[in-house]
This record gives C-alpha cells, sequence and structure tokens, in this order.
C-alpha cells in the first residue's frame, strides 16, 4: 500500500538514467503536455504580472528560471507577460546540458538565455535577477537539501522567490495516473509522474520551512491541479 505521510526517497528516471535525446524531448513534451492542460503554468504567470504590478520597477522583469528543462515554460513566459504589456529577461539554469542545448535550439529571442549551471555556485552578485521561479523542480530534492537550496536562492534574487510544486495525496496521484494513460506517451514521463507526487509536499511541511528561512512573508495558496503556489518574499 501507498503511504503518503512523509515524502517518497525513490529517484525519478531523468534524475539518474542517460536518457537519448529523444526520449528526453518526449519525456519533456509530455510534462508540458499535461502542465499545461492543467493550467499549472498559469499559476506561475498569474503570480509574476502581480507581483510586477505591484514592485513597478519601469524596467524588464528580470527572472531566473531553477531547473528550465527545455526553456518552454521561460518562453511561455515571456510571451504571455510581453502581452500584458510586460517586458521580460530571463535566464534559465540546468544541470544537464541536453536539456540547455535543447533550450537554445528554440528559443529565438534574445531576451531570454539559458546556462548548464549548478544553482549552488552561483555567487550573490553573479547575476541581477528579480525574482527566481522553481516549478515542479524543488520535489527532487531530498528534505535535507531543502533549506540550504532556498537560501541559495534567496541569496540570488533581489525581491522574491515563486516556488509552483506538487501537492502530495493520494487522490493526487491516481489523478494522474488516469490521465497518464491518455496524455503521455512516454514511459519515463510516465513513471516520473507518479513518482514526483510521491516525492511533493504538504502544507505544513512547506509552513515550517518558512519558518526555517530568511524571509520577510511568506504566501502559501493550494492551486487546482493539487499544487502550491508558495512565494517567499526577500
Amino acid at each position: 500500500m501507498l503511504d503518503f505521510t512523509l515524502r517518497s526517497t525513490e529517484p525519478e528516471r531523468m534524475d539518474y538514467e542517460i536518457l537519448s535525446r529523444q526520449q528526453l524531448q518526449t519525456a519533456l513534451d509530455d510534462i508540458s503536455r499535461v502542465n499545461t492542460w492543467l493550467g499549472g503554468n498559469g499559476i506561475t504567470i498569474s503570480a509574476l504580472a502581480r507581483l510586477y504590478k505591484q514592485w513597478k520597477p519601469n524596467r524588464p522583469l528580470r527572472i531566473m528560471d531553477v531547473g528550465c528543462g527545455d526553456g518552454t515554460l521561460l518562453r511561455l513566459i515571456s510571451d504571455r507577460l510581453n502581452g500584458m504589456n510586460i517586458p521580460v529577461e530571463g535566464i534559465g539554469i540546468d544541470i544537464n546540458p541536453q536539456n540547455i542545448e535543447l533550450a537554445r535550439e528554440k528559443t529565438q529571442t534574445n531576451t531570454l538565455s539559458f546556462r548548464e549551471q549548478d544553482i549552488y555556485k552561483i555567487q550573490e552578485n553573479d547575476l541581477d535577477v528579480d525574482v527566481v521561479i522553481c516549478t515542479l523542480t524543488l520535489h527532487h530534492f531530498p528534505n535535507e537539501d531543502l533549506k540550504t537550496l532556498l537560501q541559495q536562492m534567496l541569496k540570488i534574487t533581489k525581491k522574491a522567490i515563486i516556488i509552483n510544486d506538487l501537492h502530495r495525496s493520494k487522490l493526487a496521484y491516481y489523478l494522474f495516473k488516469g490521465i497518464s494513460k491518455v496524455m503521455i506517451r512516454s514511459d519515463v514521463a510516465r513513471h516520473d509522474g507518479l513518482v514526483s507526487v510521491q516525492r511533493g509536499f504538504v502544507r505544513e511541511e512547506l509552513e515550517n520551512l518558512s519558518e526555517l528561512l530568511p524571509v520577510s512573508s511568506y504566501e502559501l495558496d493550494w492551486k487546482w491541479a493539487f499544487r502550491y503556489l508558495w512565494i517567499l518574499h526577500k
């Protein structure tokens, strides 16, 4: 029987397997398709638009996307926010060189760039970043690394971190299992999606983490479909 009381420590295949370029792209496309269908990307975009209007920087919003994959989300953010008259400058970082290669090939604008980068090696003043976004990436890290990772993100950002990640629950698990039979082609994405739910979070875990971090305030809201929008204000 599956136990959702604690975060799973089972690794995701994309975190340890060497995938072919085609396997990786198919898995990323599947994840993006499900994320779009369930409205997950809109959560991050709406939060960015709201914060920009609050901050009123009178210049482009400078975003760093941690675990950017093939850059799909950063390109979507740029397109959507530009359509709201919010200019964007973005950098996506990912530790997987294949992801960065795909992101660069797919990106046609010079306002977005991509870098193979270990986030822990970024120095505090290396980048001029208003907000760090972390979408479906935090759950890849074990509990013992979360505080250090979030502290590092806070050093990099000038204003805030926006985290969009999974609510760990039995209902979410079986919902994804049903959807994956119809919408997912890749065995890797099907496996990793189920593991991702088991590696997700419950509200109390994120609240407890918030209290350990040097933030001025935080927002934590449950969103459909089984997501938490967690904003840490520096």
